[in-house]
């Protein structure tokens, strides 16, 4: 009963905390039931997300207490718990409205709140009960929260959205029609370099999703912020990782969907020379990405342009359309993979030496170690 009267107007849920309702409820925490669990929350949720001082009354008598205990279990992999799996189910609805509440920008409890809930959303999402939280209809508030000014707030609603991206595609779509797009974009260039790596992260896994998807977010422009952020010597490497990751999702996509306008993008978008900017990052994994990605297309230029009069060699220079300057670079760059450490002898290394061995072969003196 105390849980409805909270969900009504405002003064109800005055009237419910004058009486000493938030205490009495935590006096019976832990709670001994699921069912106790269940109405305790959904009170706690109702009184806390009403105004700014009724939700600091429930702070101020550790309301958060039962929440935590949920996330915890959680954490502890509980959440396959029948229990537990209500809860959080409860637990989901509190902490949507928290999010949605707007609350005063001066206030350090309200600013508190709303992180504290777009963490909690944020780990209970990287649990799964994705038609749980899509049902309450909280991820286009999410993507507004992308572009707070505070980045625990901007992080962890941009970390919730990328879950939903990394998890299937109907969920990508979800994501992408609350508007995640123009997030992402938006928080590529944050000052955090955690939401920049997030960032490039959802854009990753958005261009190995469906054919529609890709393209929806190639003419956001994503592969002109990749090749910005590649290119910019003050940008963090980890940054620089996840964008490469985009790059190199974006070639398995053009020869996956294999169409013209697919593999047109592979000379379109100048990547080869990108590709070989990339492989002067001190980075095993971009190195990685990069000596893959640019033996996929080399292979598959050389497949689809062999044909009589010229060389495979001097088909894939003049179907890549490489500068001078751009072959200097990507040869003497796969020099560093294939003769030092830690890529000499890998797999990367072995794909350098195979791409020097048989498409630029002039560049095949080795590096000095």
């Amino acid at each position: 009963m105390t849980a409805n009267i909270a969900s009504g107007p405002t003064d109800q849920a005055e009237a419910v905390v004058a009486a000493g309702a938030i205490r009495k409820i935590m006096d019976l925490h832990p709670f001994s039931s699921s069912t106790l669990e269940h109405c305790a929350l959904y009170a706690l949720g109702n009184i806390a997300a009403d105004s700014g001082h009724l939700r600091d009354a429930v702070l101020a008598c550790d309301g958060m207490a039962p929440v935590m205990k949920i996330l915890t279990s959680l954490q502890d992999g509980g959440h396959s718990e029948p229990r537990v799996a209500l809860a959080t189910s409860q637990l989901i609805i509190i902490l949507a409205q928290l999010i949605r509440t707007r609350q005063s920008t001066g206030s350090a409890h309200s600013v508190e709140t709303i992180e504290n809930a777009v963490i909690s959303l944020s780990r209970i999402c990287n649990k799964g009960f994705f038609p749980e939280v899509l049902s309450i209809g909280i991820l286009p508030r999410l993507v507004e929260l992308c572009r707070a000014s505070n980045p625990i707030i901007q992080r962890f609603s941009l970390q919730t959205l990328g879950y939903f991206v990394a998890d299937n595609e109907n969920h990508t779509d979800a994501a992408m029609d609350a508007g995640v797009i123009s997030a992402l974009m938006n928080c590529i260039t944050a000052f955090s370099k955690s939401v920049r790596e997030l960032a490039f992260w959802t854009a990753s896994n958005i261009v190995a999703g469906t054919s529609q998807q890709a393209r929806i977010i190639l003419d956001a422009g994503i592969v002109q912020a990749v090749v910005t952020k590649l290119l910019d010597s003050s940008e963090e490497v980890i940054v620089k990782k996840e964008a490469c990751w985009v790059l190199t999702n974006l070639v398995v996509a053009c020869l996956r969907h294999s169409t013209e306008y697919w593999t047109s993008l592979l000379y379109e978008k100048r990547l080869v020379p990108v590709f070989g900017h990339a492989l002067a990052i001190n980075d095993a994994q971009i190195r990685s990405n990069a000596t893959a990605s640019l033996l996929s297309i080399l292979d598959y230029t050389k497949r689809a342009q062999e044909e009589g009069g010229t060389s495979a060699e001097e088909h894939v220079r003049k179907r890549l359309l490489l500068e001078p300057e751009e072959l200097f670079v990507l040869g003497t760059q796969l020099r560093t993979p294939r003769d030092t450490q830690p890529t000499r002898g890998t797999e990367t290394g072995d794909r350098a030496r195979r791409l020097l061995k048989d498409y630029f072969p002039e560049f095949g003196c080795h590096a000095r170690v």
